[in-house]
């Protein structure tokens, strides 16, 4: 479905603009650490403690005041309240799975006009430095109160805001997460699930292997319900390519490592910790958590683009040259696997 390609919002660094962190590679998490105590302490006391037990809405909100300095939590709660208030008064006593996805759906993307903000596109698809899209576009279409104001987010931002009205009036929906990817679904012990595309007004889609060209395996997270806890990772890790668009480099790189902690089987959040680590000069550590993501994710080209790249700056170049080789099939990372086995044939001499 075309539609997939074009409103789907993203997870990212795990496969667009995976290369920003290899060019010019110096040892770049060095930068001013002013104030960077006081926000690993603010994160930190905002993740719960039990993955199990903890409300998904305060996590959201207080991360959200760490994230956005304007974020006004009382005007936010009220509109979430007045949300929550509208979708139970048009689910009324619907008791159907169907109905009750089917309601949801029209108050919330219908009657609230919520949608996926296209401008996302121009970071997702030809990244930040070419775009000009910049820390406040970013907070536009991740914070939650400026989503709920502009009634326009991208999938992870609409996804936490449905999750946090469906946990208000105690429906069973998740999170689920497919590569680049993130949507809500419907799952009792009764029913089949029922899929809700959040940034193409709730549609029920289901051809999300087709659309990204991979089998989900068993071991990895994928296509599967989520549980909030790892939601929360997945909104950390969107955040560490904020702060390092920024250059608070530091800051970039506790979260993805933060992000990789709560979700170890998220191929994302540790393709992007290696990233992170790579440009940081530790291509050891780099090449563990590429290696783990590719495990997690094989299909992965762009994570087959960053793993040659590490074991060619290790002169690593038998390997360098099988990986840089897959990524060669995608015309996403072509341009630069092309660049890089130029670059590999210079410095081996052949």
């Amino acid at each position: 479905m075309q539609f997939f390609k074009k409103y789907t919002g993203f997870i990212v660094l795990a496969a667009i603009g995976c290369v920003l962190f290899f060019l010019g590679k110096s040892r770049l998490f060095t930068d001013n650490l002013s104030g960077t105590a006081s926000f690993k302490s603010k994160i930190s006391a905002c993740i719960p403690a039990d993955r199990n037990n903890f409300s998904f809405e305060k996590v959201v909100l207080d991360l959200n005041a760490v994230f956005d300095p304007a974020f006004d939590k009382g005007w936010t709660v009220a509109q979430i309240d007045s949300l929550a208030a509208g979708v139970k008064k048009s689910i009324n006593n619907s008791a159907e799975p169907e109905e009750i996805m089917k309601r949801f759906n029209d108050y919330f993307f219908v009657n609230g006009g919520y949608v996926f903000d296209a401008k996302a596109n121009a970071l997702i698809y030809e990244g930040a430095g070419d775009t000009g899209v910049t820390a406040e576009d970013f907070l536009n279409y991740q914070s939650i109160e400026r989503v709920i104001k502009r009634r326009q987010g991208i999938c992870l931002s609409l996804s936490m805001l449905y999750l946090i009205v469906a946990g208000r009036l105690n429906i069973p929906i998740y999170g689920v997460i497919v590569p680049g990817h993130i949507f809500v679904r419907y799952q009792d012990s009764r029913h089949s699930g029922i899929n809700s595309e959040t940034t193409f007004g709730g549609y029920e889609y289901y051809g999300y292997k087709g659309s990204s060209g991979a089998e989900f395996l068993d071991k990895t997270i994928y296509n599967k319900c989520l549980d909030n806890f790892t939601v929360i990772a997945a909104f950390l890790n969107n955040f560490s390519h904020l702060y390092y668009v920024e250059k608070q480099y530091s800051k970039a790189l506790f979260l993805a490592r933060k992000s990789t902690e709560m979700a170890p089987d998220y191929p994302e959040s540790r393709n992007n910790l290696g990233i992170m680590y790579a440009q940081d000069g530790k291509l050891e550590d780099a090449g563990r958590e590429l290696e783990e993501s590719l495990r997690l994710f094989p299909d992965s080209t762009a994570t087959q683009l960053n793993l040659g790249l590490v074991y060619l700056d290790e002169k690593r170049y038998i390997m360098a040259e099988d990986h840089l080789n897959r990524a060669l099939n995608d015309k996403k990372t072509v341009i630069q696997a092309k660049d890089a086995i130029a670059r590999l044939i210079r410095r081996r001499g052949y």
